[in-house]
């Protein structure tokens, strides 16, 4: 399943939802392109094509969510952020408010904890760890419902 945020008369200032039976939500920021690759019983594999995304990852026990942009991926469980990924750049915001995460790619291996900002910019320095800033541009609460998943 593709999702793809249809801009402002979409609600919300653009953004689309999706919730998710462990009471995980996914808010698609305005122009955005979201791709459900995987629903797994212990976890969710996303693939952002492009834009920005909030996440909100209920913590339980033994799941694991998983969400690819371009050749980076982050992996965790019980944790709140935002990503932006650029696909002509290959670069990659991430901020993470709650929780832990990893974050994997072709040169590119670092654990994010909550408050941390990470910047991935290929050809330059690989990863960048700074104090957070907001990307996303909506927030589950505020977004209209796109889906609602088992």
């Amino acid at each position: 399943m593709e999702v793809q945020s249809r801009g402002a008369e979409s609600g919300s200032g653009g953004c689309s939802r999706l919730r998710f039976s462990d009471g995980s939500e996914v808010a698609i920021g305005a122009g955005a392109v979201l791709r459900v690759a995987a629903l797994r019983a212990r976890g969710v594999e996303l693939e952002l094509g492009r834009g920005s995304v909030r996440l909100d990852v209920a913590n339980r026990p033994g799941s694991l969510w998983r969400l690819r942009a371009g050749d980076h991926w982050l992996v965790g469980n019980g944790a709140s952020f935002d990503v932006e990924f650029d696909p002509d750049l290959q670069s990659l915001d991430l901020d993470l408010e709650r929780g832990s995460l990893f974050l994997g790619g072709p040169a590119t291996r670092a654990e994010v904890g909550a408050g941390d900002h990470l910047s991935v910019r290929p050809g330059r320095e690989p990863v960048s760890l700074e104090s957070s800033r907001r990307i996303a541009r909506c927030s589950p609460g505020d977004a209209e419902p796109e889906r609602e998943n088992q």
